[in-house]
């Protein structure tokens, strides 16, 4: 009896082991709660979407306007305390056809600040809508509604809701939704106190309702919101999502301000071409209004699926100070719920995914599809999620080489040491000592060893920004020749080769009117004395006491120098007070694979170099839509002396002349004894 035991504890730890190396490589694992047995739904949050295989988005075929998360989740799988597969289905709420009515108003009994009507449905129907058309607009009315089914017993729908229709800033609501019931009469009371009352609706419209059960709402997640750099006129914010690869159908916005009417765009980085660039994604007008307390808004970006965790908000701000934006929230495409029978309660489950790669389960529990909807279950939780594998570095499981060939780091005039790199992925935003100093395409990311780091250049969507020193008001008696109502001012610039540069001039004047100039030396010429040159002409006005003054972008070329002269022509009026300018450079990164390792260096400075050609770009989306690191770099430090064997100027025209002179000898001398008779 007693071999007998042990012979069967081998047998089960045999089977153990057996199952668990059978089990796929999964990277996550969380616990399911279900508290009684019987059948159960599990709705899906953001962090199992992020952690799991990816869904793809596409419109609904029952609902006109909305989108499906379809195709994804296909590696969860689901265990009993055993280490048995619990069998699932990832179930939608039934999408019926809701047809609509139309019902004939009746006005009710008006009180001393309320109004109303009343609608006759005909007969007890199954309704979850009413909405009203016909209302003179502009208007913007608190109502509440009520269901009865015998006009004797009312039962509150909707409390407190807002109907509105205000075609100046294109906003429109006049439905009101409620729990599905069985009513007859449908009854809706206009707050009168701050406002006139309203006259019967035209027609009003009743839905009705597919199910007794509302469909579950969108799933709808903070995220995180981080203002960042921008030029005038315009605010730039990147939004941190949850994951990559979410099937995210909107970017919902929450604002402090009281009336908004701005455009706002979405992107993101994506690969075209060779080169990273940004990409819309949606766009749309900002509208929010309020009047006597009640709010009017429409703060919702419709998207396209992001492919990454991030994404760059830019916003429109015209001649108006910049949002007060006081958080941010991810929409989500209708989704599946996750739907398992449990044979007893409190069984503990464990849910685990992140193996992209597994194909969907097959389960006979495939034959309830049809029914799962109509049986009854209890809702099932989430607990904490739990790491199983470390996070694989991007491309490490695409064969992505993260060194390139051997590079001679001292062709480069400058090297610079990246701080901060971790293994992975990371971005390295370049600043305008590498704009000033290289011509972008001999840009190097070299290790330790001198080995090129593959990249992949990303154009940003938003400028690189610079405070510059404040302007010094040049005195006038060092100005010769200047006109009294004239102020000129120096401007220094970091450096003297920047290209693609912006200068921005701010003041705090809100009521002026003047013309600027940006000067500098002009080249000197045969027989021409040294002059000036403007660069940049530009007329700067503002007559709104109330609102602060835009600011002047003026574009500059490539100056060849660090210091130039600002001019205003001041008119009859005090000199305009100028706050410390602004400066303007093209926004530009460099995506890598690190190690982790210490020793890279970005170089540049190498006028004989060509752009690079890494076989990285053809793996370019792999390395798009993951996250990334950002990292850092020291200072740029001098310039290192290049050795060259070019022959000094002088000595080469001096060579040349010389050997014109040889030339010209020879050829008299031909002439000269050329044949007789001639």
């Amino acid at each position: 009896m007693k071999h007998r035991a042990i012979l069967l504890a081998f047998a089960s730890a045999a089977c153990a082991a057996r199952a668990a190396a059978q089990m796929p490589a999964f990277t996550f694992e969380r616990a399911v709660t279900a508290d009684s047995a019987g059948w159960h739904r599990l709705a899906l949050d953001a962090t199992v979407l992020a952690g799991g295989a990816p869904f793809r988005v596409t419109p609904s075929t029952a609902v006109p306007g909305a989108f499906v998360a379809v195709g994804g989740l296909n590696d969860l799988r689901l265990y009993d305390g055993d280490a048995r597969e619990v069998p699932y289905l990832l179930v939608y709420a039934p999408a019926r056809p809701q047809p609509r009515f139309t019902a004939r108003p009746l006005a009710i009994t008006p009180g001393k600040h309320t109004s109303g009507f009343e609608a006759d449905l005909g007969a007890v129907r199954l309704v979850d809508a009413l909405a009203v058309s016909g209302l003179p607009a502009p208007f913007m009315k608190r109502a509440r509604l009520e269901g009865s089914g015998d006009r004797a017993h009312w039962t509150m729908l909707v409390a407190e809701g807002t109907l509105f229709d205000l075609p100046q800033q294109g906003m429109k609501q006049v439905e009101l939704e409620f729990t599905p019931g069985d009513y007859r009469y449908l009854r809706v009371t206009w707050d009168d106190s701050s406002s006139a009352r309203m006259p019967l609706p035209m027609a009003v419209s009743v839905r009705s309702a597919a199910t007794r059960t509302p469909p579950p709402p969108p799933l709808v997640v903070p995220v995180t919101i981080t203002r960042r750099a921008s030029e005038p006129g315009m605010s730039r914010y990147a939004i941190t999502l949850p994951g990559a690869h979410l099937p995210i159908v909107a970017l919902r916005l929450t604002v402090g301000d009281s009336n908004v009417l701005r455009s706002a765009k979405v992107t993101e980085a994506r690969l075209i071409g060779m080169d990273v660039s940004p990409a819309p994604l949606g766009a749309a007008t900002l509208r929010r209004a309020v009047r006597g307390g009640l709010v009017a808004s429409q703060l919702d970006v419709a998207i396209m699926a992001p492919r990454e965790d991030r994404v760059e908000l830019t916003i429109d701000d015209a001649n108006n100070p910049p949002l007060t934006i006081t958080g941010a929230q991810a929409v989500f495409a209708e989704l599946p719920y996750v739907f398992f029978q449990t044979p007893a309660a409190a069984a503990p489950l464990t849910a685990r995914y992140g193996a992209p790669s597994l194909p969907a389960p097959r389960y006979d529990l495939e034959a309830l599809r049809d029914s799962a909807a109509a049986l009854a279950f209890t809702p099932a939780q989430w607990g904490a999620v739990t790491r199983l594998q470390p996070a694989a570095a991007a491309g490490a499981d695409a064969g992505v080489a993260i060194v390139g060939a051997p590079l001679d780091v001292t062709a480069f005039r400058w090297s610079r040491t990246i701080a901060d790199t971790t293994p992975g992925l990371a971005t390295l935003r370049l600043d305008a000592a590498a704009l000033a100093h290289s011509h972008l395409v001999d840009l190097r990311i070299a290790d330790a060893q001198g080995r090129q780091v593959p990249y992949l250049f990303e154009r940003l969507g938003g400028p690189l920004t610079d405070t510059l020193p404040p302007l010094v008001r040049i005195a006038p008696a060092d100005a010769a020749g200047a006109p009294r109502n004239v102020t000129r001012y120096r401007l220094h610039l970091p450096f003297d080769s920047l290209r693609d540069a912006r200068l921005v001039l701010r003041t705090s004047s809100r009521v002026f009117q003047r013309r600027v100039r940006v000067e500098v030396p002009a080249p000197e010429e045969r027989g021409r004395r040294a002059g000036i040159r403007a660069v940049a002409d530009a007329q700067w006005a503002h007559a709104e006491p109330d609102t602060p003054a835009p600011a002047l972008v003026l574009p500059l070329p490539p100056l060849a120098r660090d210091s130039a002269v600002v001019v205003i022509d001041e008119g009859d009026n005090t000199p305009l007070p100028l706050d410390a300018p602004l400066l303007l450079l093209p926004g530009y990164q460099l995506r890598f694979l690190g190690d982790g390792q210490d020793g890279l260096a970005l170089l540049y400075g190498n006028r004989d170099a060509s752009a690079p050609r890494y076989d990285i770009a053809l793996l370019g989306p792999r390395l798009v839509g993951v996250p990334a690191t950002e990292v850092t770099m020291g200072p740029e430090g001098p310039a290192r002396e290049i050795p060259t064997n070019a022959i000094p100027g002088r000595v080469f025209w001096g060579v040349l002349i010389a050997a014109v002179l040889v030339l010209l000898v020879i050829v008299a001398r031909l002439v000269k004894g050329g044949p007789e008779g001639t």
